[in-house]
């Protein structure tokens, strides 16, 4: 951090009009107000001495060109000072008065007699980190003049995209020790840079590579080797992409851990297109030719639609994430995304035959309406919590979300005695955290490349929501130091509110004088380890200020998480997600919604609730680690998550980040839209009691309960245009100990005298003193509040946030869901496997495995249980029975049982969305009904051997039923049935097998209405004489 220019810096408040202006280029801010520069428009900003630059300075920008130069290829402010406006007027650096013309070379501006040259400024004046060879030995921390007519500038690195086995390495060594002309040719390889005391712009040159001209093409002087001019290729090599976007063996990490180049060897589908593959401009011809009407050469920024271009050596970014930023307005045609390969879509430049996916993602019911969007086709926000099914699975993922997916990583990262393996033997690369508590072994001033801060990324990425998509994220997490005294400037930028964080410079020189490390860079990390260092900070930072404050410090460890998008690591189809079901992502333990993202390397680093910071407070009350810009499916809110544990304390090697607690809330909420003509906030305590927002002089620090940064931010709405109006203040005391403290440093013109409202305060627990705020409409306007202000502190959150369930797709028709929980339960039971019980047989309780369950013949209902959480016609329930080839279907079914005996009945239960079926089964035994009361079949009068031996007649009398059939089971083996209604029936003549060895048999006759059995007798004796 270093403050660049003198003008254009600040903010200005109108009371009258409630609003904050930020001056232009050109302008400053003095007593509160934008004034003209006298100095003129882009004036370096002077520290001063060398003294005040140590004092507020970390990296400069020379110190930029030193350390991120290593990467980035030259150019703009490290060449040039930038000066957009040609004739000093005010206005916005996009301006119609952009012309690179007017900028100021630094060959010139920074050399003895430049404008440069009597400034202590961050353009020429550097802390040394890296020491005078630039390896990080022999630092002094002190500010350090250079002269750019010495060390050279950074031009635009042509060949270090371009040049076949360009080494990264050599340039890296020479931005080091502020060999900037050098750089290029020693990374080049056209000769040697040798490192000194004093930067040098003398390179020895390589005869075999360099050759002299004398004469030819009217030029004396040096070209480049034939062997070397053919090793300049139009698109640069993957190789050279390599060097700073991915992790290679030699230098494993380079800036992969924030720059998205996260790579793991062998598992790439496109490695074969290399980079420029995809990071071609997506407008190109399908032969890859460049339209040069697309392409800007000029270097002028230009904000008109027509005019904007790509740069010249712009790898065709374009960008899709909420934390992409550019200083050029390209036109944002970009790269090319899956979909211009994949799709059938013309005009998107070489399409490498990729196949279109469509069949494969309708196979798999990815292209069925099935989910809620959250934005329409023209980016308009729409409602999605309904329950309605409005998209498909396509409409709401990024093609990363499931493909990106690392399954063959069956090395681990550290060997078993917890060394770390060698980086070229297995195909994993670190998303390494960022350590800001010390620097490196190069002198860079934090750790962010080595193996201590490594991470295994198999299957450590997130997910993060970005306009409606769920997209794959590195979960890029910093450490650092920070001071909870708001009403102390830690950092010397003249903004005391907001908990700042230390300068980089300052840790790494207070790291020297006590012989410390960085956290991780410590062998073995303790609570009392970071306790002695918190100690030693506040007992040593002060006198590195410069500052009068008698303020102390309060050192707490903070953290920052961000999700930068992966798009990187493109598995093949075989192994993405819901490659095998619905299961993959929607089942219990499948890792989709509940992995867990582990921010530490394989080192433990416990601490104590009371040496850690929150990094700040989203929606304006929920404390968070991750970055506020985090935001739910609708963007309407930051999705709050805390990774330290300020309470209880924790180990960050342990705790981690659930994948589901970045992207949906604990409990979900909206803001409220009604337009309110009264606002009345909550009870406000007193300082120094439980929940109080206010200042505390009697706190060990008071600082630490400094109430500066408050953000009010009102919206009035006109009842007769439908005009809305913000206004704002911004608290800037930092010792308000009451309501009524805080609506006197509001003053009048914020809380009388604006049209829409007024601002008072209200007693309400009648004690007589005020203790919440009441903001009412004037007549002819209604009011809400600003997502943007401070509700948490203030007791107004209840009056701009709502709780607003979700109701899922497949839920039961009253399920809603108040949270995460409850959310990501329901999501998994999507692809839950169905539960398959028969509940119920005839009334009986039929769990638990009874052996069988015993009816009576007829009808008889069967009952399945729930087969899961969604709703019923998400699942199908079917019915078979041993005994017939006819089966129900239904959770509940009624079926008729004609045959007695025993029987077998099998339920299958499918969950319709993934097709997984299970199945139960149980034994039926049929058996006969009882006999009803005047009902009887009797048998009387047999006549034997009758036509002759073995026969034998039976006469019937069949009471009390209407029947239609009888039927007679003889006891021989044989059954014959009879259409009779015959209530004298005598049964003909019959035959018994088995007489005469056999002469008592036993007959068994049931009579039936139709199907129903309506009476029966199973013991009719038949004895032959």
């Amino acid at each position: 951090m270093a403050r660049i220019f003198t003008d254009g810096a600040g903010l200005a408040y109108d009371a009258a009009s409630a609003k904050y202006l930020s001056p232009n280029f050109g302008e400053t801010v003095i007593s509160g107000a934008i004034a003209p520069n006298a100095g003129g428009v882009y004036q370096p900003f002077n520290f001063g001495s060398a003294l005040s630059l140590e004092q507020k300075a970390d990296k400069t920008l020379l110190g930029n060109m030193m350390d991120c130069g290593e990467c980035h290829v030259g150019g703009g402010a490290m060449e040039y000072i930038p000066k957009y406006l040609a004739d000093g007027t005010t206005g916005s650096p996009m301006g119609p008065g952009s012309n690179p013309a007017n900028r100021i070379p630094l060959r010139t501006a920074g050399t003895t007699g430049g404008i440069l040259d009597p400034l202590f400024s961050a353009f020429n004046w550097v802390i040394d980190v890296f020491g005078p060879k630039g390896d990080g030995k022999g630092a002094t921390y002190t500010a350090i003049k250079n002269d750019f007519a010495q060390s050279g500038v950074l031009e635009v690195d042509c060949l270090s995209c371009h040049l076949k086995d360009y080494s990264w390495e050599h340039r890296r060594d020479a931005v080091r020790a502020r060999g900037f002309d050098a750089s290029r040719a020693y990374g080049a390889g056209f000769g040697v840079y040798s490192t000194g005391s004093t930067p040098s712009r003398t390179v020895k040159y390589d005869p075999a590579k360099l050759k002299f001209v004398n004469g030819v093409d009217a030029t004396d002087g040096y070209k480049l080797a034939s062997e070397v001019a053919q090793n300049i290729e139009a698109v640069p090599p993957s190789d050279n992409c390599a060097s700073c976007h991915f992790a290679t063996v030699k230098e494993k990490y380079q800036v992969e851990w924030k720059k998205r180049g996260e790579f793991w060897g062998g598992s790439e589908v496109h490695m074969g297109i290399g980079c420029m593959g995809c990071h071609e401009r997506k407008d190109l011809t399908a032969t890859g030719e460049i339209d040069p009407l697309t392409v800007g050469t000029s270097g002028i920024a230009n904000t008109v639609a027509a005019n904007k271009k790509l740069g010249l050596c712009d790898p065709a970014k374009g960008g899709d994430s909420a934390f992409d930023s550019q200083w050029n307005a390209v036109d944002n045609v970009g790269f090319k995304s899956c979909n211009d390969c994949h799709s059938d879509n013309a005009g998107n430049g070489r399409t490498y035959n990729a196949p279109n996916p469509d069949a494969a993602h309708r196979a798999k019911g990815l292209l069925e309406t099935l989910v809620q969007k959250q934005y329409s086709s023209n980016g308009q926000l729409v409602p999605s919590r309904s329950g309605v099914a409005t998209a498909t699975h396509m409409d709401v993922l990024d093609c990363t979300a499931c493909h990106t997916r690392k399954l063959q990583a069956t090395v681990a990262l550290y060997n078993e005695d917890g060394s770390f393996r060698s980086y070229s033997s297995f195909p994993i690369s670190g998303g390494a955290m960022v350590d800001g508590t010390g620097k490196d072994e190069q002198g860079r001033l934090a750790v962010h490349d080595t193996e201590t801060v490594a991470r295994d990324m198999a299957e450590n990425l997130g997910l993060y929501w970005n306009k409606g998509k769920l997209f794959l994220a590195n979960m890029n997490s910093s450490i650092f130091w920070r001071d909870m005294n708001g009403n102390l400037d830690i950092n010397n930028d003249g903004r005391g509110p907001g908990l700042d964080p230390l300068l980089q410079t300052h840790v790494a020189r207070l790291n020297e004088q006590g012989g410390f490390h960085a956290l991780t860079e410590e062998p073995t990390i303790t609570t009392s380890l970071i306790g002695d260092r918190i100690t030693y900070i506040q007992n040593n930072i002060k006198p590195m200020l410069g500052s009068a404050s008698t303020e102390s410090p309060v050192m707490k460890l903070s953290m920052l998480t961000v999700p930068f998008k992966s798009t990187h690591n493109v598995s093949a189809a075989r192994d993405a997600w819901g490659a095998t079901g619905c299961g993959d992502c929607h089942k219990p333990g499948s890792g989709f919604w509940n992995g867990k993202i582990i921010i530490t390397p394989n080192k433990d680093f416990p601490y104590l609730g009371s040496q850690v910071a929150s990094f700040t407070r989203a929606n304006g009350t929920d404390p968070t680690d991750v970055h506020p810009a985090n935001v739910n499916k609708a963007g309407s809110r930051s999705v709050a998550k805390t990774v330290l544990n300020t309470t209880a304390g924790g180990n960050l090697n342990v705790d981690g980040i659930v994948k589901a607690e970045t992207i949906y809330e604990t409990t979900f909420k909206n803001r409220d839209p009604s337009w309110k003509s009264t606002i009345n906030g909550v009870l406000r305590p007193a300082p120094g009691t439980t929940g109080s927002p206010f200042y505390n002089a009697a706190a060990a620090v008071p600082g630490t309960t400094s109430t500066a940064g408050w953000v009010v931010k009102i919206e009035g709405k006109s009842d007769a245009t439908g005009t809305v109006t913000e206004r704002t203040f911004v608290v800037t005391s930092g010792t308000i100990a009451s309501i009524d403290g805080l609506l006197a440093h509001m003053g009048a013109a914020f809380t009388a005298n604006q049209p829409e409202f007024t601002i008072s305060g209200i007693d309400t627990n009648s004690d007589g003193t005020n203790d919440a705020l009441s903001i009412a409409a004037k007549a002819g306007y209604t009011i809400r509040l600003s997502n943007q202000t401070d509700v948490g502190p203030l007791g107004l959150a209840a009056q701009l946030w709502i709780d607003e369930p979700i109701k899922g797709i497949a839920a039961p028709a009253a399920a809603t869901f108040a949270g995460r929980t409850a959310w990501v339960d329901y999501l998994n039971s999507i692809g839950a496997a169905p539960t398959a019980v028969i509940a119920t047989i005839a009334g009986q309780d039929a769990t638990g495995n009874p052996a069988s369950i015993t009816v009576t013949q007829g009808n008889v209902t069967l009952a399945a249980s729930a087969a899961g959480a969604l709703a019923a016609d998400k699942y199908s329930y079917d019915w078979t029975f041993s005994d017939s080839a006819t089966g129900l279907s239904g959770q509940s079914v009624t079926r008729t049982f004609d045959s007695l005996g025993t029987h077998v009945v099998t339920l299958r239960v499918k969950n319709l969305l993934t097709n997984e079926e299970k199945a139960d089964q149980i034994s039926v035994k049929v058996t006969a009904p009882a006999p009803t009361t005047g009902v009887a079949v009797a048998a009387a009068g047999i006549s034997y051997n009758s036509p002759s031996a073995g026969y034998a007649i039976i006469p019937l009398t069949i009471t009390g039923v209407t029947f239609n059939k009888v039927k007679v089971v003889w006891g021989d083996g044989n059954t014959t049935i009879y259409t009779t209604s015959d209530a004298n029936f005598v049964l003909p003549s019959h035959k018994f097998w088995g007489y005469p060895a056999k002469k008592l048999f036993t007959a068994k006759v049931y009579v039936y209405n139709g199907t129903t059995l309506a009476a029966q007798n199973e013991n009719i004796t038949v004895l032959f004489p």
